[in-house]
């Protein structure tokens, strides 16, 4: 059972993984294209889900130091 869990969350991590190469890639085809202020927007859209990501985990982080001090 642990092996299926790490194996999926390997799994999760490596579609993160590619899904941040296509927004890199969908931002660098606007640059080539000479579209800069669409470029701006979706790095501005990738920075803001990046950092939902990084106040969640931070959340669950909070609340699990809490469990450990009890």
């Amino acid at each position: 059972m642990a092996y299926s869990l790490r194996k999926a969350k390997r799994k999760k991590k490596m579609i993160e993984v590619l899904n941040h190469i296509d927004d890199i890639k969908k931002i660098r085809q606007l640059l080539l294209e000479g579209k800069v202020k669409e470029a701006v927007k979706e790095c501005d859209v990738v920075i803001t889900y990046k950092q939902q990501e990084v106040e969640e985990f931070e959340k669950w982080a909070e609340k699990e130091s809490k469990k450990e001090v009890k």
